[in-house]
């Protein structure tokens, strides 16, 4: 009996310490590919100085990389002791992260593989907020299988797909709470189970997240002010979102729910929002109001973006009904901003969307808007900047985010 339960006991522990082992090599496999990711071409020596390992290791752990397709010898650097050295860059041809968005008039995808290269981008005009889920939805997938045949001709598999929401989600459960500007049919959707079951249960995961924090998470990852310690971000679409993220992390909220500036009142008594409530800060500067003021009789039958491109011709033209609106957007969006400024004390607030193709037109008026509403001096030492990134940030966003669980744990993906 007694050497029966060695005997278990033994194999237990050789399965405990094979596991082990099996984590421990997934975890370093990992702290490869952030160091690349981070600093590209690095050499082995280099790697294994910079991580603590030893030597073998990292060279044994770069050769599954290169094998797997996620890492590259990039070319030869000499240096000024030794043998030259070659120097390693992220590949990650092999895998391909696909961002889709959701908005009022359209939907949209973007597959880009690890290294960050775009693969393909479509964009889809759709009436999102006068139809069902399931409409979107037949839309979503039809979008997806367009993207999955260019990532197929690219060599690649898909390693997940992240879905923008404008709205409150609970990420954990795939569960669009609510979208203040979307029927009501959107409350309590399960749409990231809805979409897997459409797609026929991929292998892949299907997450969804709320657009806003996405593309904040794009500005502290590629934007202008790329890994400033504190970003608050502010997006206008049809709605108006915002996120904060400190040290590189975003900042939830207690159940995850934070952001949601544009349905901050600034006037009971103003104008109506989606939302069922009056005067939110939406109502004053969102894309659907300012297309208001242009034109009371304009119904948005075009992508938003070529109708805010259409803003841009009639202002440069001069026209006074559209410089009006643009510096009444400016001025509420200054007075908005403020509240923000004055809560957070940011180092960069980030201005996206279309705010950012507005801004020739509206930084003026925002500016000294900011300025006189904000309490402490020089603005708190806050910097405006408009995004570089228009109206992409919630894709980058998206794909970004699958990146980095493929970064942070290799072994857990498949192709698709």
């Amino acid at each position: 009996m007694r050497a029966a339960e060695l005997g278990v006991r033994g194999a237990l522990g050789g399965r405990h310490r094979a596991a082990d082992q099996a984590t421990v090599r997934q975890n370093n496999l990992a702290l490869v590919l952030r160091q690349l990711s981070a600093r590209p071409l690095q050499s082995r020596a280099s790697i294994a100085a910079t991580t603590g390992l030893n030597k073998a290791t990292v060279s044994s752990l770069v050769a599954e990389l290169i094998a797997s397709r996620m890492v590259r010898e990039a070319g030869i650097r000499s240096g000024s002791i030794g043998r030259p050295s070659r120097t390693l860059e992220l590949d990650g041809s092999a895998l391909a992260a696909i961002g889709l968005e959701i908005d009022v008039e359209y939907v949209a995808g973007l597959a880009r593989d690890v290294a960050g290269r775009d693969i393909h981008s479509a964009t889809r005009v759709f009436d999102v907020a006068r139809q069902p889920p399931e409409a979107t939805i037949a839309v979503l997938v039809s979008l997806v299988k367009e993207l999955r045949e260019h990532v197929r001709s690219a060599g690649a598999g898909v390693a997940g797909i992240m879905i923008a929401v404008p709205g409150l989600v609970d990420m954990g459960h795939g569960l669009v709470i609510r979208a203040p500007n979307l029927s009501a049919d959107w409350r309590e959707l399960p749409l990231a189970a809805r979409v897997r079951a459409a797609l026929g249960e991929p292998r892949f995961p299907v997450q969804i997240e709320n657009d806003s924090n996405l593309s904040a998470l794009a500005e502290y990852r590629e934007g202008a002010n790329a890994h400033a310690n504190e970003i608050v971000y502010v997006t206008g679409q049809f709605g108006v979102g915002g996120a904060v993220v400190v040290d590189g992390q975003l900042q939830r909220g207690a159940l995850g729910f934070s952001g949601e500036v544009g349905h901050m009142v600034l006037d009971e008594a103003g104008p109506p929002c989606g939302c069922g409530r009056a005067g939110c800060w939406e109502a004053y500067v969102g894309l659907g109001a300012l297309l208001r003021r242009v034109n009371p009789a304009w119904d948005l039958a075009v992508e938003p973006r070529e109708a805010v491109e259409e803003i841009a011709r009639r202002a440069e033209r001069g026209d006074e009904t559209t410089l009006g609106a643009l510096r009444e957007v400016g001025k509420w969006l200054g007075i908005g901003c403020s509240i923000l400024v004055n809560v957070f004390n940011p180092e960069v607030l980030v201005l996206g969307g279309y705010f950012a193709r507005i801004g020739p037109w509206v930084s003026e008026i925002a500016m000294t808007e900011l300025a006189e509403h904000v309490l402490a001096p020089d603005l708190g030492g806050c910097r405006v900047a408009f995004s570089v990134l228009g109206f992409a940030g919630p894709l980058r966003g998206g794909t970004g985010l699958v990146t980095e669980r493929i970064l942070a744990d290799p072994g857990a993906f498949t192709r698709a």
